[in-house]
């Protein structure tokens, strides 16, 4: 949905000839494809990751292009950092070395400190992934003594793991070992940021909660008026068959939401449920519906909620959740629906989900 959003936004940019706009858009689709690349390589998809580093290299190649007119030194020198690792990506290792020469170059001359240690991890990434493994450690270790500043943890926490690999390859273990172990104290700290900010939108909801209830108290004079208004609320904010949350749960589940916060979104609709309707009556499908309901209670984490759309489809908002880890709840509940035993319901009865987009 992003990369449609952003072709989109190329087109019309391309269209009103805005270059800046342009640009952010092709290095976005640029990034996008070297998350892509990493995805794929990371589930074994060889041939999906070299079509996404295709891709990268593609647009990179157009960001330097609209780069270069504008004289923004430090989006010039950004772009050529992100052609240099879709070079390597794609296995012209030698020219994304010298590319990520330039950009190092550029960001060191210029005083971006972030932006050189960045390429300074790519660099040395393309090290390991040429076999180059001493020149690797010697560059890697260099590097990660001038990441001290907390504005490239994220380079940092990608520095160890290439780190690692690099001595293990030369068969020092017990120094790849601490390593390892420097990653997982940086993972540590990253899960206990993002269950800082879990814990921050828990307070923002009991806030907004407890001004709602302020404010009922305030209006309403006795307890009846107060109990027949928090009935309704509950009413209007859940779907009165499945008991699941509705479009005005999902929007009040979103809305505190912080813009950098881990949440994925699904959406699930099953297969031909107009024809479970035909076939076994509307008291059949309302009853599906109710199990399904059951399933997803089943399968969901504690932080996520499901909501009912309309009809057979379904979402779910899932946090925390990455998208690695939101594929996997999603498999699970697809999984779970195909495997019930639905012949308890009608005889003949069989429930599936195809697929769940995020």
């Amino acid at each position: 949905m992003g990369r449609d959003c952003l072709l989109r936004a190329l087109s019309h940019a391309e269209q009103q000839s805005d270059t800046n706009s342009t640009l952010s858009a092709l290095n976005n689709l640029c990034a996008g494809a070297l998350v892509a690349h990493h995805d794929h390589s990371e589930a074994g998809l060889a041939d999906e990751a070299m079509v996404a580093a295709a891709e990268a290299v593609n647009y990179a190649r157009r960001s330097v292009a609209a780069a270069e007119p504008l004289g923004d030194t430090y989006r010039l020198a950004a772009v050529t950092c992100n052609l240099g690792e879709a070079l390597g990506l794609s296995g012209d290792t030698g020219s994304a070395l010298t590319t990520l020469e330039v950009a190092e170059a550029a960001a060191r001359q210029h005083g971006f400190f972030a932006l050189e240690m960045h390429v300074r991890r790519v660099v040395g990434e393309m090290l390991v992934r040429d076999a180059r493994l001493e020149a690797a450690v010697q560059h890697i270790s260099a590097t990660l003594d001038l990441m001290h500043a907390d504005d490239v943890a994220a380079d940092r926490s990608r520095a160890h793991p290439a780190m690692y690999r690099a001595l293990k390859g030369l068969g020092r273990f017990e120094e790849s070992l601490s390593h390892c172990e420097a990653t997982l104290a940086l993972e540590r700290r990253r899960t206990t940021e993002q269950a800082r900010t879990l814990a921050a939108l828990t307070v923002n909801r009991s806030d907004v909660q407890m001004a709602q209830l302020e404010s009922e108290r305030a209006r309403e004079q006795n307890v009846q008026l107060k109990s027949h208004a928090r009935a309704m609320e509950e009413d209007a904010l859940h779907d009165p068959l499945t008991g699941l949350g509705n479009r005005r749960l999902l929007d009040r589940v979103l809305r505190p939401v912080a813009s950098n916060a881990l949440v994925s979104v699904a959406v699930l609709d099953i297969d031909h449920f107009k024809q479970i309707n035909d076939r076994f009556g509307h008291p059949v499908g309302d009853a599906v519906l109710c199990e399904l309901a059951s399933m997803f209670k089943r399968c969901l984490r504690e932080t996520d909620t499901a909501v009912r759309l309309g009809g057979e489809e379904f979402g779910f908002v899932l946090m925390p959740a990455t998208v690695e880890v939101a594929r996997a709840v999603c498999e699970r509940v697809r999984t779970t629906i195909e495997a019930a035993d639905w012949e308890r319901l009608a005889v003949g009865l069989r429930v599936t989900a195809s697929r769940l987009n995020l």
